[in-house]
């Protein structure tokens, strides 16, 4: 219950779904504390047994870096551009239509309706 930041008595009024999640994240965190640490024995165990001229197998391996090329940049300045063109007015009365605005983004289509 400390690990997960809750008293006794927020504890009990949990439901028993509720401590059901806590016990799966809990299992999780285990399972990936475990996981990790079989990783670097075995790495360490590796490292320990290998050859005089060979390589040290590193335990973190960095992402490799996505070079980005001139087709990529065209795409996104493309659609940067459409998106300022193209009117998105439709969502806003979705949202509208089921109350999920607030009163600026109402104020907001009232000006975009009148400018029109």
């Amino acid at each position: 219950m400390v690990n997960f930041g809750y008293t006794k008595d927020e504890f009990d009024q949990l439901t028993i779904r509720e401590k059901a999640f806590i016990y799966k994240a809990w299992e999780d965190k285990k399972v990936r504390d475990t996981v990790l640490i079989n990783k670097a024995v075995l790495n360490a165990i590796v490292n320990t047994r290998k050859k005089k001229h060979r390589r040290w197998i590193p335990l973190w391996t960095k992402p490799p870096r996505r070079e980005e090329n001139e087709e990529m940049r065209a795409r996104l300045v493309k659609l940067v551009e459409t998106s300022k063109t193209e009117n998105k007015s439709w969502v806003d009365r979705i949202y509208a239509a089921n109350g999920k605005l607030d009163q600026l983004s109402r104020l907001r289509m009232k000006k975009r309706r009148e400018a029109r």
